[in-house]
C-alpha cells in the first residue's frame, strides 16, 4: 500500500471497532435473490483473499469433456497468433492444456477500469509467487457490451486529482455517435482518434482539471500503448484491445521483483464464432450442432433456459435467442426464434436458422454469439473453469442445472453426467486491492493509468495485502452496488440507499485496516 499513497496531511484513522455485522440485513436481502453467493461467502468468507484465490487453481478433471478441450485451445491459439505472434500463442496454448482456467468476468476493451485491473490482480495472486509457474492471465472477455459501458472500453480513465473521487477524467478514442455501438465488430480507432483524445486532455489542462505535468505523462502513455504501429494497424477494435492489454499490463507494476504474468484478452464471441464456423457447422452429429438446429433441442432450450440471465425470457420479453443481431449502427438487436428463423424484435429482418443461414450471418458479422451460448460451449461442452463476478456465479450455476436437466430429458445421459465436475462458483471480480489514498485517508479504487502515473507499484504489494484481508472484508464495500443491481429503484430500502462506499468501508472496518497497512 505504501506505493499508492499521496501526501499525508492528516493522521490515519484508528480502528473504531465497528462491528461489520451491521451490514447483515442488506446482505440477507441480497442472499434472498442470490443464494449461490450466500453459499460462497459462508463457506469462504473467513479465508484471507490470498487463500481464497488459491482455490482458483483447483480445477476439476472432467473425464467426459477433457478430450474435447484441444479443439478450443487450437482455435484460441490461431486467433492469438494473428494478434500477438506465434511464440505467445503457443505458450498460452500450452498453459491452457495444463490449466484449463480462464476469466470470463471482463469486458473486452483496454484494461483501464478499476473493475478489471482488480479482477486480473486477483487472478494473478499466485502466478509465479507460490510455485504456480503459469506465465499468463487468460481472459475470455465479453465484447457484447457497448463502448459506453461503465467499464469505459471506448477510451481511458484516470483521476485528474488523486485527492478527489469527483475528478475522474475520461478520454474517448471513439466518436460520440459510436458510443452505443457494441465492442464486437467495432472499427479500429485511428491516429486521428488518438490525436482528438489528446486535444481533449489539453482542454482539461486549460480548465485546471489536470496538471500540465500529468497530462504530458498521459500523452506519453497514449503514444506508447494506444498509438503504436501494431495497434493502429489492427483490423478492428477487438484486435486492438488484445494488443494494448498485452503491452500495457506490465507497466502497471514497474517495481515488481519478479516478472508479472502477462495478460491475454481474447474476445469470447470471436472464439465461439470461429469454433462454430471451422468445426461444429461441419459436423451434424456434434452436440453443439444438434443443440442449435435440432427442433427437439430448440423447443427444450426455450423451456429450460427461460428467465436465466445471460439468456432470454420469452414471457417477459428480454434477452436474445443464442445470438445477438447487429444493426447498421453496430447496436445490439434482440433476436427470437420464430418459424425456423432468427427474427429481430422489430421484425424488420430475419435469418434462416439453418447451418448455412447462420454461417452466412456470422461471416458477415450481422450476428454474434450471446452470453448463454458462450457459456454453454466454453464451460459445459469443453469443460473450462470460468472465473466471474457475483452475477456469473449464480447465473452459470443455474445454466449448468438447466443444461443438465435438458440433456437428461433428451436422452443425453452421458453428456449430462460429463458436466457434473464443471465448477461454476468461482468469484474473482469486484474485489478491490488497488487504491489511491487521499490526504484525508479515504481510499479511491485505482484505474490502470492511476497506477502507472503513481509509479513504483509492485505486484508483491498486492500479494501482501491479499494475505492481510479476508474475503468477507473485501466483499463488504460491494454490498450496496450488488443491492442496486438486484433490486429496482421502487423496491429499495431508503436506509440502505443512504450508504456510501466510504461509509461502507468504515462500517466494515476495511478503511481502518487499509490505513494500518498503508
Amino acid at each position: 500500500m505504501k506505493d499508492l499513497q499521496v501526501k499525508n496531511d492528516e493522521p490515519p484513522p484508528t480502528n473504531t471497532g465497528v462491528d461489520p455485522s451491521v451490514l447483515n440485513p442488506i446482505w440477507e436481502s441480497i442472499w434472498a435473490l442470490r443464494p449461490v453467493l450466500k453459499e460462497i461467502m459462508e463457506k469462504k468468507g473467513g479465508k484471507s483473499l490470498f487463500e481464497y484465490a488459491l482455490d482458483f487453481y483447483d480445477v476439476n478433471p472432467c473425464p467426459g469433456l477433457d478430450d474435447r478441450k484441444e479443439e478450443l485451445i487450437e482455435v484460441a491459439q490461431q486467433i492469438l497468433e494473428e494478434r500477438l505472434g506465434k511464440q505467445v500463442a503457443e505458450e498460452v496454448a500450452q498453459q491452457l492444456r495444463r490449466l484449463p482456467l480462464v476469466a470470463t468476468s471482463d469486458h473486452h476493451g483496454p484494461v483501464v477500469s478499476t473493475f478489471f485491473v482488480n479482477s486480473n490482480i486477483m487472478m494473478g495472486l499466485h502466478h509465479g509467487f507460490t510455485g504456480k509457474d503459469y506465465q499468463y492471465l487468460v481472459a475470455f472477455s465479453f465484447a457484447t457490451v457497448s463502448l459506453n459501458n461503465v467499464s469505459y472500453p471506448r477510451g481511458v480513465l484516470f483521476y485528474g486529482n488523486e485527492d478527489s473521487s469527483d475528478s475522474l477524467i475520461r478520454l474517448s478514442l471513439m466518436t460520440d455517435k459510436e458510443k452505443m455501438g457494441a465492442v464486437y465488430h467495432m472499427r479500429a480507432y485511428t491516429v486521428e482518434d488518438v490525436n482528438r483524445a489528446k486535444q481533449v486532455l489539453r482542454d482539461r489542462v486549460k480548465a485546471g482539471q489536470v496538471s500540465k505535468e500529468k497530462a504530458e505523462r498521459v500523452e506519453a502513455i497514449l503514444d506508447r500503448y494506444f498509438g503504436s504501429e501494431a495497434v493502429l494497424s489492427s483490423r478492428n477494435f477487438c484486435e486492438q484491445a488484445t494488443r494494448i492489454n498485452y503491452e500495457l499490463w506490465p507497466a502497471l507494476f514497474p517495481a515488481s521483483d519478479k516478472k508479472v504474468p502477462d495478460l491475454i484478452y481474447l474476445d469470447i464471441e470471436t472464439l465461439i464464432t470461429r469454433l462454430l464456423l471451422e468445426l461444429h457447422f461441419k459436423r451434424p452429429d456434434s452436440l453443439v450442432y444438434r443443440m442449435l438446429f435440432d427442433p427437439k433441442f430448440q423447443e427444450a432450450i426455450l423451456r429450460h433456459f427461460e428467465g436465466i440471465p445471460g439468456g432470454f425470457s420469452v414471457e417477459k420479453d428480454w434477452g436474445t435467442y443464442l445470438f445477438w443481431g447487429l444493426d447498421e449502427k453496430n447496436h445490439r438487436s434482440r433476436l427470437a426464434l420464430k418459424d425456423g428463423k432468427l427474427t429481430s424484435a422489430t421484425g424488420e429482418w430475419a435469418f434462416d436458422f439453418t447451418s448455412e443461414g447462420i454461417k452466412q450471418a456470422l461471416e458477415e458479422e450481422r450476428i454474434f454469439p450471446s452470453m448463454l451460448l458462450c457459456y454453454l460451449i466454453v464451460a459445459f461442452y469443453y469443460g473450462f473453469k470460468c472465473l466471474g463476478g457475483f452475477s456469473q456465479v449464480s447465473d452459470l450455476t443455474h445454466t449448468k442445472e438447466a443444461w443438465m436437466a435438458m440433456l437428461k430429458e433428451l436422452g443425453e445421459e452421458a453428456e449430462a453426467e460429463a458436466v457434473i465436475p464443471v465448477q461454476t462458483k468461482e468469484l474473482n471480480d469486484g474485489l478491490t486491492l488497488a487504491y489511491l489514498r487521499t490526504n484525508q485517508w479515504n481510499f479511491i479504487p485505482a484505474n490502470a493509468l492511476d497506477l502507472i502515473l503513481q509509479g513504483g507499484v509492485s505486484f508483491e504489494d498486492f500479494v501482501s495485502l491479499a494475505k492481510s484481508l479476508s474475503f468477507k472484508e473485501m466483499m463488504n464495500p460491494l454490498v450496496l452496488e450488488i443491492y442496486k443491481v438486484l433490486y429496482p429503484e421502487d423496491k429499495r430500502d431508503p436506509a440502505y440507499m443512504a450508504l456510501t462506499t466510504e461509509k461502507l468501508m468504515e462500517l466494515s472496518g476495511l478503511k481502518a485496516k487499509l490505513s494500518e497497512l498503508a
